[in-house]
């Protein structure tokens, strides 16, 4: 299957007698992408290897504007922030712990949010270990099959009630039992008691939710089952890229000067019964040296083949 980012997949099964009541288990394969071969050469001095190419994006940017080409904004000088605000770094820590949050109100949008950042800091073996007595109005107690749960100490509908069992949330899903759920895969964990946020998610969640989100973007890595008989894995998948564009100097004459960095891509280039093949491309006008990689794959062998060499631009 193609796809791009980090899809959500759902794998379910059922027993031999038809019941959910399966426990499932994915193979943690490792990342299919590896580390580019096509990036630059190591170099210690990492600003002065970076300059050149840094300085032509910059002419080129410059020169698309003085011709009008393209969509570009106004260049505002670099800006150093120096020290963010305390107030402001814990906004910003909340708002990239909740990025892949599906809470229903609106990321972030909660009575309070606990970070990666926060369980790190507080330590704990589970989840349980981790939030019990760190969060407002909720308490951890056996449910009725003996599990550790939240329970809101005040209930939606009873201002001075015992306390209540609150619905969990993983990933979007009515979840489970969330001592189960490796400490290490939380990303964040949003409390909703009042019924500003609880009125979206109607008479199920009245006592409360919990809205836990598992971390993303590492290759490999599977959050825990969102139900019985289910688990959710979020792979990352892969860009299809379209055709790479590439001036024709063979028209009408074009005045606006070639600051290209990357001068051309040819993703499948078919050699003949000799092993011999042929493209053509036009340089920019950048003066100096180009590197080029070409690598290829046996069709019959499946062998790989690389090489890299430099021309000098005059």
């Amino acid at each position: 299957m193609a796809f791009i980012d980090s899809s959500k997949f759902t794998v379910k099964a059922l027993s031999a007698s038809g019941r959910e009541n399966v426990d499932l288990k994915l193979d943690i394969s490792p990342p299919l992408i590896k580390r580019n071969k096509n990036t630059a050469d190591i170099s210690l001095y990492l600003n002065k290897g970076l300059e050149p190419f840094i300085q032509n994006s910059r002419n080129r940017y410059e020169e698309e504007i003085k011709y009008g080409i393209g969509d570009h904004t106004i260049l505002l000088k670099e800006i150093n922030i120096n020290k963010i605000k305390p107030k402001y770094a814990r906004q910003l820590e909340e708002e990239q712990a909740v990025e892949f949050s599906e809470n229903l109100n609106g990321k972030g949008q909660a009575d309070q949010v606990i970070t990666a950042g926060d369980i790190e800091k507080f330590g704990g073996a589970t989840l349980y270990d981790v939030l019990n007595g760190r969060l407002a109005g909720v308490e951890f107690h056996r449910d009725t099959n003996g599990q550790l749960a939240p329970f809101s100490i005040r209930s939606s509908n009873q201002l001075n009630g015992p306390a209540q069992p609150m619905a969990v949330v993983i990933d979007g899903t009515f979840g489970r039992d969330i001592t189960l759920i490796p400490v290490s895969q939380i990303g964040s964990v949003e409390v909703l008691r009042t019924m500003t946020y609880l009125a979206v998610y109607g008479s199920r969640a009245s006592n409360g939710v919990l809205v836990i989100t598992s971390k993303h973007g590492q290759p490999g890595q599977i959050p825990p089952a969102s139900a019985a008989g289910s688990v959710e894995y979020r792979p990352q998948g892969y860009y299809k890229a379209l055709k790479f564009y590439s001036p024709q100097y063979d028209g009408p004459k074009v005045n606006m000067p070639d600051l290209r960095s990357t001068i051309t891509w040819q993703p499948v280039i078919q050699t003949d019964k000799d092993g011999n093949a042929y493209f053509e491309y036009f340089n920019a006008d950048g003066k100096g040296n180009y590197r080029v990689v070409i690598e290829g794959i046996d069709y019959k062998t499946g062998s790989l083949g690389r090489q890299v060499y430099r021309y000098k631009v005059e």
